[in-house]
């Protein structure tokens, strides 16, 4: 669009490096919660995720559509 400086990908480039450096130091304990419950009564939840727990999290859950 124009007036806009940033490409669109540019924030999330910049989010996933900032987790990522997070999750290289081994003081950060991870602290993320995800809770899934669907309409047929699967439930899901998975706490105390660090940035990698998370995107394993969710290669498994990609795996299930």
């Amino acid at each position: 669009m124009p007036g806009y400086d940033d490409e669109p990908g540019d924030e999330f480039s910049e989010m996933e490096s900032s987790a990522s450096k997070l999750s290289n130091n081994k003081r950060s304990s991870g602290g993320i919660l995800v809770i899934i419950q669907t309409r047929d009564g699967l439930h899901i939840r998975r706490g105390n995720l660090d940035y990698r727990g998370l995107v394993d999290l969710v290669e498994k859950l990609e795996g299930l559509c």
